[in-house]
Parts: C-alpha cells; structure tokens; sequence
C-alpha cells in the first residue's frame, strides 16, 4: 500500500466518524498552529502541487505554499492532519 493509498485509507475510515475541519494560517510552507498546538512538517500531509507550485497553463504560476496563507486542514487521527487546500 503506497502512501497515498494509506492516506485515502485514513480519510475514509475518519469519515465515518465525527470530521473535525478546520481554517488556519500557516506558519511557513510546512507548519502551522492550530489553537496553542503546532504542527510541523512530520504532522501534516500536504498536497504535491501545494509544496512545490504549479503551472495553470505557459504564463501562469501557482505559488507552493508561503507563511500566511489559509488553508483548510481536517483532522485524520490524533497526531495526523491533511492539508485540504488554498483558501484565496
């Protein structure tokens, strides 16, 4: 089972139970808080194309994730959380 399977695997068995969704900033392009809690690069699951950028087509650039930014972040299990998306 690779990772994103694992992760696919996570999400299902969350959504059965109580989802716990929440909008934070980031703190750098691989943590954030959430309330008092940190949460590092080792905590979270990121979407590829959030850390490394991505083209919508030749002239336009989609910036990786950057201090600052909103994202939607939903809780997987007591010490795993996934990084949905940009909030713009």
């Amino acid at each position: 089972m690779n990772g994103y399977e694992k992760l696919i695997k996570i999400m299902r068995n969350t959504g059965s139970t109580s989802n716990n969704v929440f909008l934070v900033t980031m703190e750098s392009s691989n943590s954030c808080y959430l309330n008092n809690l940190k949460l590092e690069k080792d905590d979270l699951f990121i979407s590829q194309h959030l850390v490394t950028g991505w083209y919508i087509d030749p002239e336009t650039f989609i910036k990786p994730l950057e201090k600052g930014d909103m994202v939607i972040l939903m809780k997987l299990d007591e010490t795993k959380y996934v990084v949905i998306g940009r909030v713009v």
